[in-house]
């Protein structure tokens, strides 16, 4: 059973978590600007070998709803945990932060994610590391400001064939969300994944007119041969 609390404080912003959601409060304004439900697990690769983990026991964050990345406006979430049932007696907290930056476009798009890890004697976890992204970041998470983020599952690539695995995610990055939960009317732009295909309702259309088509055909054919039919039985009279 995952336990999640969020006891760190910084400057522009406040954190606090409870078991799979997370949010972000700007201290100013005490709006929301990030708020992330979901059900996360990772796996790192270890002397050749899938080693998974969970963000279990006393999660710690800080964050920023008012960060700089890249020369644009960032929100910025860091996650300090311990990857499986340790504590501080036993090891030192990982920590996996995640850069949400505002576009020219008026969209929040994930920009960066990074992942630290540290060895956590007595267990498989004998890696200590910084784990940087992977891959290109442009559409791993992207969607208007005005407009949350939804996705069955959404995976994160790391160095090393790391992953972190977000399962039935629902994120805002850039809100101003009185409270902290997501408001049960927030509209969300779906994933490509879960995005409907266009081209799904293009193929029963393109069926139903060629059967119609061939009803049509046949009528045609048929009252063409009775009419010949009718026409040699007078002229045989």
């Amino acid at each position: 059973m995952k336990s999640m609390l969020i006891v760190l404080l910084l400057a522009l912003g406040v954190v606090e978590c409870v078991q799979d959601h997370w949010f972000v409060k700007n201290q100013v304004t005490d709006e929301s600007c990030i708020i992330i439900d979901s059900d996360a697990t990772g796996s790192i690769k270890i002397n050749g070998k899938d080693v998974p983990f969970v963000f279990a026991n006393e999660t710690t964050a800080g964050s920023g709803c008012h960060e700089s990345y890249q020369a644009h406006l960032a929100n910025k979430l860091v996650l300090d945990f311990y990857p499986q049932e340790m504590d501080e007696t036993e090891a030192a907290k990982w920590s996996m932060s995640l850069i949400f930056v505002k576009t020219d476009e008026n969209n929040s798009r994930l920009a960066n994610w990074n992942l630290t890890t540290h060895n956590i004697d007595g267990t498989n976890f004998t890696v200590e590391s910084n784990f940087t992204r992977e891959g290109d970041a442009s559409d791993a998470v992207k969607s208007s400001i005005l407009e949350g983020y939804r996705c069955s599952s959404l995976e994160l690539h790391f160095q090393n064939d790391t992953t972190v695995t977000f399962n039935n995610i629902s994120a805002v990055a850039f809100g101003t969300i009185n409270g902290t939960v997501l408001p049960a009317d927030m509209k969300y732009q779906l994933c490509p994944k879960d995005t409907p295909s266009k081209t799904s309702a293009v193929v029963p259309i393109v069926v139903g007119c060629f059967l119609g088509g061939l009803v049509c055909a046949v009528l045609i054919a048929y009252m063409i041969g009775r009419y010949r039919a009718r026409s040699q039985g007078y002229a045989s009279v």
